[in-house]
């Protein structure tokens, strides 16, 4: 098997401090580093890039069990030697590494490896490099008399300023926020004027000639660029998205979202409620059995709702009755627009959601027993607690469901699924989970509390992680 692989070099085009830190020697080069059609790199940034072939003997793991693949990228990605992406052969998921064999045999004992071969290389995605797209647009499009100096100037500090990471959601092209790229920055907008390039004519050819090869099927209409959520912010608004560029002529109240996931619609408003794409392997835990058990013919209460992130999952699973809180009146009725698109549920008869603080869910089930199950105990055999940046509002409310709702001897195992971020340093040295037995213990010492299981989610920040803490609860009697 050939130990040649593909290498990819990018250049990547540092932000210009003005006209007298370009020369118009080196200009037309490091513009033209962003004109080229390669895929992106194994870090899956884009800039212009150079492809060699080189020999290498790093090596490719073969993870039969794809609960493994999470822990194996969180180990790699803490040595800096995970290369994207993930991908299956089969049954089988491939991890590429930049290990030799000797490295990933003192790292995963035992596992099947092999060598990068162009035998099982996998095709180049064909992605244009946004970048690269603006570039050549700005240049057709452009006043023909600008003087070629300045449009040099100016096209390298638009390059510098144009934003890479983005996401597709019908009917919105949604950037992320940066300090340095975004379409907001001063210099951006000042370029374009300079160049006499059309900001709208711009962002509709994004939604049309950027995005239209591999997606013309969808409905795309709005260029939007995102900003942070305020953490002060219960209801998790998205106050700061900023929409450049709508193609039709409806409010912001009807502008709705769709995305599927694990064969699961979400809706929402991007200028009312957030989505965040990184939930779908959380998600997907829940659609597991082996990770959520005897979840069919059970209840379920999701005491942070939002959209349906996870009740989705859990009605799909088959649960008896979903009981679920939200304090933002958008979120709730994004999640009935995904209800209905799912189909799981048409009749309302399993899903029972409050658009109030979860503080009344004690009260609110007392009533649905009485009302619909003549004072009969609920079995509660999943509680999830999905809140960032802490769900500890939630874990005394939690536990006032199992202590006055839940029949223990139906059902003697709850597990309360409790979602954080936490320094890795707590994660490491076991601190935060321990903390967490402690804290709930403190609140109802009746019961016994076991961590079985930390997800880690996605990162949040440098050093801070998502994770979910999968706790199961037993009566001590």
């Amino acid at each position: 098997m050939t130990d040649t692989v593909l290498a990819h070099v990018s250049r990547v085009l540092a932000p210009p401090d003005g006209p007298a830190g370009l020369s118009g020697e080196n200009l037309p080069s490091r513009i033209a580093a962003y004109e080229s059609d390669e895929p992106a790199g194994a870090a899956g940034q884009w800039a212009g890039q150079e492809s060699n072939r080189t020999r290498m003997m790093h090596v490719e793991l073969l993870i039969s069990d794809a609960r493994d693949v999470k822990r194996v990228k969180n180990a790699l990605e803490a040595r800096g030697a995970f290369v994207k992406p993930v991908y299956a052969e089969g049954p089988v998921k491939v991890v590429r590494t930049q290990l030799d064999a000797a490295g990933a045999a003192a790292l995963f004992p035992g596992m099947p490896v092999r060598e990068w071969s162009a035998d099982v290389e996998r095709p180049a995605r064909r992605t244009q490099d946004i970048v690269a797209f603006s570039l050549r647009y700005f240049r057709t499009h452009m006043r023909d008399d600008v003087d070629g100096t300045v449009a040099a100037t100016v096209l390298a500090a638009l390059a510098a300023r144009i934003p890479t990471k983005y996401s597709v959601y019908p009917p919105v092209l949604l950037f992320n926020n940066s300090a340095e790229r975004s379409f907001t920055r001063g210099e951006f907008t000042r370029g374009l004027e300079t160049l006499g390039v059309s900001s709208t004519e711009y962002y509709r050819a994004l939604l049309g000639e950027f995005l239209g090869a591999s997606r013309d099927r969808l409905p795309m209409r709005v260029v939007a660029v995102n900003r942070p959520i305020e953490e002060a912010d219960t209801l998790r608004q998205p106050h700061h998205l900023d929409i450049l560029y709508r193609g039709d002529s409806g409010s912001d109240d009807e502008l709705w979202c769709e995305l599927r996931q694990n064969g699961l619609w979400q809706s929402w408003n991007p200028t009312r409620t957030m989505f965040s794409r990184g939930n779908v392997k959380e998600k997907a835990r829940v659609l597991d059995p082996r990770a959520f058990p005897d979840v069919r013919a059970n209840d379920v209460v999701d005491l942070y709702c939002g959209i349906g992130y996870f009740t989705f999952s859990y009605l799909a699973r088959g649960c008896r009755h979903l009981f679920g809180f939200e304090l933002n009146p958008w979120s709730v009725a994004g999640l009935w627009r995904g209800h209905e698109r799912n189909g799981a549920d048409p009749e309302h008869a399993r899903t029972h959601i409050y658009n109030e603080d979860n503080e009344a869910s004690v009260q609110r089930l007392g009533q649905f027993r009485q009302k619909s199950m003549g004072g009969e105990l609920l079995r509660i055999r999943h509680i999830n607690l999905g809140l960032l940046p802490s769900s500890k509002q939630g874990w005394p409310v939690a536990l006032s469901l199992l202590r006055e709702h839940h029949d223990w001897a139906a059902c003697p195992l709850a597990t309360l699924h409790v979602h954080e971020n936490v320094g890795v340093a707590e994660l490491e040295d076991g601190t935060f989970v321990q903390g967490l037995v402690e804290q709930l213990a403190e609140i109802e010492g009746a019961w016994t509390y076991a961590a079985v299981h930390v997800e880690r989610i996605k990162t949040f920040a440098p050093g801070v992680w998502h994770v979910c803490v999968d706790v199961d609860v037993r009566s001590a009697a």
